[in-house]
């Protein structure tokens, strides 16, 4: 039961790797249809149509319309049939000139897009690690059931064995006593398991949508990432979350650009036209103008410098930010690295640790069966080895959930679940 947790424990490739895709399976499918990931993905289609909005500023803006209206005085050399008058207009407005303001913008929307892409992404890694813990927790619960129900077994054979000796007064009531009680803790101690389970399967019911599945420990190892010294000196250009804050650096310098833009002139193309009286088009009234149009902001009480200056803040802030992002990841990520590495050589400790138990064990319940080792040693031998296989299973799940937090951090977790979206 506690083998499988081991670090040195050797899996047929073939098995491990139809392991490995199911898990794979198992978690992007929930991962796809948990609505947190279907909002960010909602939140990127939602940023294709701003852009689409600032691309149609670029076209020949063309309105048209009715107008009814009564003339208090005819126009000159114009007769008037009705006292409503139906009027038709035209207008099409062609940007020509704005310094590159538009263009900024739409290089701004695209960079906006693409972090709220990168940020839907980000909440998939943050689904996928609460995935990953509660099939975590599921599997390691369960191991710890199974030992508890060997546990309980072994101490009714003790206590099968202790009425054995009593019967024949080679042991004492005392010894009987004493090993019921601890029968009675390892009871209580599988109950409390039972119901820790009962919580963590309902979570996983919760998350996945179904029933839990048959569970090994998981398939992940970082031996590609042995080489922290390498993976620490490109994660920058693959970590998501420092990607989304270089593209929000990106939009807002973008931003600033085009309101510094609003600045200088404006150039557009108009064509005007309106055609009088609908009621009446044998008078073939009608309208056209053609013309350029240069405006430029002379005075505007500050608001241009206004809104230059916010933009600036924002930029500076998302500049400051992303600074800060790189400091924390990069120490957590030398963190994780250094935590992975003692916590091997602490589950190779507790792994000597628990074959030396093992063997003791089978020592004592000779010596106790002959009268050579009292029963205190025998429980206390059971309970100290029950203890070690629990904290081997909780060091061998901590590290296995590391290492989806490493490749969280070196940007390859999505890689490793096959996320195309």
């Amino acid at each position: 039961m506690v083998r499988s947790y081991r670090v040195n424990e050797t899996v047929a490739a073939g098995p491990q790797q139809a392991v490995e895709s199911s898990f794979k399976t198992l978690v992007r499918e929930a991962v796809v249809r948990h609505p947190t990931y279907r909002s960010a993905q909602a939140q990127g289609e939602r940023s294709k149509f701003a852009i689409a909005e600032l691309q149609g500023a670029l076209w020949p803006q063309i309105s048209a319309g009715l107008a009814g209206e009564s003339p208090i005085r005819p126009r000159a050399g114009v007769q008037s049939v009705s006292s409503l008058n139906s009027n038709a207009y035209l207008g099409v407005n062609q940007l020509i000139y704005d310094g590159g303001a538009q263009f900024r913008r739409i290089d701004a929307g695209q960079m906006r897009a693409k972090a709220d892409l990168t940020a839907s992404q980000i909440s998939a890694e943050g689904l996928i690690l609460r995935a990953v813990r509660a099939y975590a927790e599921v599997t390691a619960l369960a191991h710890k059931v199974r030992l508890a129900e060997l546990n309980l077994q072994r101490h009714q054979t003790l206590l099968d064995m202790i009425n054995q000796l009593v019967t024949g007064q080679v042991s004492s009531r005392a010894d009987m006593l004493r090993a019921q009680g601890r029968y009675a803790q390892v009871q209580v101690a599988l109950s409390d398991l039972r119901g820790e389970l009962g919580r963590a399967e309902a979570a996983w019911r919760e998350f996945y949508g179904t029933q839990p599945v048959p569970l090994v420990p998981l398939p992940l190892r970082a031996d590609q990432w042995a080489d922290s010294q390498k993976w620490l000196a490109q994660f920058a250009e693959q970590n998501l979350e420092l990607q989304r804050l270089r593209q929000v650096v990106s939009a807002t310098r973008e931003d600033l650009a085009a309101e510094k833009s609003t600045r200088g002139p404006k150039l557009a193309f108009q064509l005007n036209t309106r055609q009088y009286q609908l009621n009446n088009l044998g008078l073939r009234d009608h309208d056209v103008a053609v013309g350029m149009q240069l405006t430029y902001p002379v005075f505007d009480g500050g608001v241009i410098n206004a809104r230059v200056n916010q933009v600036a803040q924002r930029l500076s802030q998302a500049e400051l930010d992303l600074d800060a992002a790189l400091g924390v990841s990069d120490r957590n990520l030398r963190t994780l690295f250094s935590k992975s590495a003692s916590q091997r050589q602490s589950i190779k400790a507790l792994e000597m640790f628990l074959q030396a138990g093992e063997a003791a064990m089978s020592t004592y319940v000779e010596q106790f069966a002959i009268g050579r080792r009292p029963l205190i040693d025998l429980l206390d031998a059971q309970r100290e080895l029950v203890a070690s296989a629990n904290s081997l299973i909780d060091a061998r799940v901590e590290l296995d959930q590391s290492h989806f937090t490493v490749a969280q951090g070196l940007g390859e977790l999505l890689g490793y679940f096959e996320f195309n979206d």
